[in-house]
């Protein structure tokens, strides 16, 4: 009989790193009392001890004197005086100091900075003479509401082989524009050249500045009508007054249906 042989066991054993974590009120009562920029350096310190306590008297007891620690370190005035230790440059003081370093610089070098300055002073004025001239080009006339929609009409002449161009037009064109493109202007009118108008109303006498105009002209130009309407110059002996000229004859009266002479001529 032979002796039996023992069995080879192989015995597989898995080992467990158990992490102790501090008591999170602790932790957060620490985050509320402690100074920012002490933080991190604190609670690793405590974080540190309490591991080591751990291994030392066991869990509990080093949960209670994490607790004493953090209390301890606790301490409301002297946490105020961390915090207090270097105070923050306000923006009044940041400014001041680019000053004199801006000043010291200057004061350096004279001459380089005279050509800096010059030089920046005369593209700023430059751009801003540009953009106010842009302005006015995209602002001019808009006060008239369909501003975008009104033309002028204008000719061209040749002479001595020379082509310019002018606004003064034919009176016979108007007839020619309405009877062949009537359709396609919703309004059509001509006018004069302005100039001054010497205007009297009894013994007031007075130069404005006017000219004569189609009936159509104040729809075309949207004006607003204080008194009267627009239509006013369909009648043959009327005139549109600005309110400024109006105020000067008459002061406070309507002027409507009032007579007033225009150049000296016979009424």
């Amino acid at each position: 009989m032979t002796k039996k042989q023992p069995a080879n066991f192989i015995i597989h054993c898995s080992f467990y790193i158990i992490h102790y974590a501090p008591p999170r009120l602790a932790d957060r009562l620490l985050r509320f009392f402690c100074a920012p920029h002490r933080l991190e350096e604190v609670q690793g310190d405590l974080h540190e001890e309490f591991a080591w306590q751990v291994e030392r008297i066991g869990e509990q007891q080093a949960r209670w004197r994490y607790w004493r620690d953090v209390v301890g370190f606790i301490k409301p005035f002297a946490v105020k005086r961390e915090l207090n230790q270097y105070p923050k440059p306000t923006n009044t003081d940041m400014l001041r100091n680019y000053l004199k370093v801006a000043f010291r610089n200057l004061v350096k070098n004279k001459g380089y900075s005279a050509i800096t300055i010059g030089g920046l002073s005369a593209g700023m004025a430059v751009a801003m003479l540009i953009g106010l001239w842009i302005y006015d080009e995209l602002s001019y006339n808009t006060y008239h509401q369909h501003y975008d929609r009104i033309a002028q009409v204008m000719q061209h002449q040749t002479v001595n082989g020379h082509i310019s161009s002018q606004e003064s037009i034919p009176v016979p064109l108007d007839a020619e524009l309405r009877a062949k493109y009537g359709t396609n202007f919703k309004h059509q009118a001509m006018a004069a050249y302005p100039g001054d108008r010497i205007l009297s109303y009894g013994v007031k006498k007075m130069a404005r500045p006017g000219n004569y105009m189609d009936a159509e002209m104040p729809e075309i130009l949207s004006l607003h009508m204080l008194k009267g309407s627009r239509n006013g110059l369909k009648e043959l002996n009327s005139i549109l007054l600005s309110a400024s000229t109006a105020q000067a004859l008459f002061g406070n009266v309507d002027p409507i249906g009032k007579l007033i002479n225009i150049e000296g001529r016979p009424m």
